[in-house]
């Protein structure tokens, strides 16, 4: 089946670089995406993501040697890429949180799982309300403090930073939904937001010199 050993190599090669061009950490911005493309973020927030762009060209260049290098059965080969490529990077994030990973490093967030209602207690005072889904992954307990990432649903989240940075403690292999409630006078603001939920959050999460945005 294989015509060329060569070409097959770099192909393996190729994918293995896309791959990890693909693992979405420390960072992860795919619920930020204006663009995504077989599940990497290529354009975020207006700004052209370079690492996956890399990453989607090193896979073309794979698919290419696929081709050189295999008498038939290509196509599977690129399904199996294909495959390879979209699930592999979360997986190596899983195992990595879950073994060797240690303080904020080891914090996921479930952002289709986490919103932000906002609600008008009487005509001059908003009250949002947003529910995280957090989960420490390492036995170890952290804390850590956590702020909105106002890049994106700006408005809500500069009213919701108001008491920001908010500090979180998770304890070892705990999953928790952390509540964090923000009230603001609207009487002091020129323009301000009304009834609402908005859902797929970005957050920031930082400890000491660390910091993640996820």
């Amino acid at each position: 089946m294989i015509r060329n050993w060569y070409y097959f190599k770099i192909a393996i090669v190729l994918l293995f670089v896309a791959i990890l061009l693909a693992i979405p950490y420390p960072d992860a911005v795919n619920n930020i995406s204006d663009v995504v493309l077989l599940n990497v973020p290529i354009v975020t927030l207006e700004a052209f993501q370079l690492k996956s762009i890399l990453a989607i060209i090193f896979l073309i260049g794979c698919f290419y040697c696929i081709r050189r290098s295999l008498k038939k059965h290509f196509l599977l080969m690129y399904i199996t890429a294909i495959l390879s490529f979209v699930f592999i990077p979360s997986f190596f994030v899983c195992v990595y949180q879950y073994t060797w990973a240690t303080g904020i490093q080891a914090i996921s967030f479930d952002a289709y799982r986490s919103e932000c209602t906002y609600d008008k207690l009487d005509e001059d005072t908003l009250q949002g309300v947003c529910q995280l889904t957090l989960r420490n992954l390492s036995k170890e307990d952290v804390t850590f403090q956590v702020e909105f990432n106002d890049a994106i649903y700006k408005e809500e989240m500069i009213f919701m930073n108001n008491n920001a940075p908010y500090e979180v403690t998770l304890h070892g292999q705990q999953k928790k939904v952390v509540k964090i409630r923000s009230v603001l006078d609207m009487t002091q603001m020129e323009n301000h937001i009304y009834d609402g939920k908005i859902a797929n959050l970005s957050i920031k999460i930082s400890a000491g010199h660390q910091q993640r945005r996820i």
